[in-house]
């Protein structure tokens, strides 16, 4: 059973620019994953969530806390999911640059994202959806990988429920469709760095 704080677990994010920076500025040298693999977090559901946010005291840093002892003492897990999503930001589990635990086939070679939400019976609203799709493609870009073309286990983003040795058949939820995300990703890599060159001048 690991004892010691799992590496990570440290940092939370409000601003779609101060994420891309940090993402821009991660090294990728001890550990590289080859896909990104999408879930939720099913329990906390949303209403959970916001309702532990809105008690005095309780914040997006103890949440994550909170995640950091589930996986470490619950679970007796060495590492977590790289990165939490929610309707108010991200918040960095495992680091990135890491070997995480979140899928039993893949851990060696993808990044986990956990979406906060039972998108079985939340709805996968604008927000939740827009932060996730701007945390995948700050990454799919930082990576030089892209969402598709897809090949399981190989390249491409994955939804947890393809993972053939899970438990969990359903995630990231009925309400997350994965064409549209797909689609979502693709564009926003595009819009992240749309510059072009220079005219020329005669």
């Amino acid at each position: 059973m690991p004892t010691k704080k799992l590496a990570g677990f440290n940092k939370v994010i409000t601003k779609p620019d101060d994420l891309k920076d940090f993402i821009d500025g991660l090294k990728w040298t001890a550990w590289r994953p080859r896909f990104i693999v999408l879930h939720n977090t099913g329990a906390p559901n949303q209403k959970q969530w916001n309702d532990f946010l809105a008690k005095k005291g309780n914040t997006l840093l103890k949440r994550l806390g909170n995640f950091e002892s589930f996986y470490r003492v619950n679970q007796k897990w060495k590492a977590g999911p790289h990165w939490f999503v929610s309707q108010q930001g991200w918040l960095m589990g495992t680091p990135s640059t890491q070997r995480g635990t979140h899928t039993p086939s893949w851990n060696a070679i993808s990044l986990g994202i956990e979406t906060v939400g039972d998108f079985d019976s939340d709805a996968f609203d604008n927000q939740t959806r827009d932060n996730v799709i701007h945390l995948l493609a700050c990454l799919h870009a930082a990576l030089g990988i892209q969402p598709e073309p897809f090949e399981l286990g190989v390249r491409g983003l994955h939804f947890h429920k393809e993972d053939k040795a899970t438990t969990h058949k359903h995630c990231p939820g009925k309400a997350v469709s994965k064409p549209d995300v797909v689609k979502r990703v693709a564009d926003a890599i595009v819009a992240l760095d749309p510059g072009d060159h220079p005219a020329h001048v005669a």
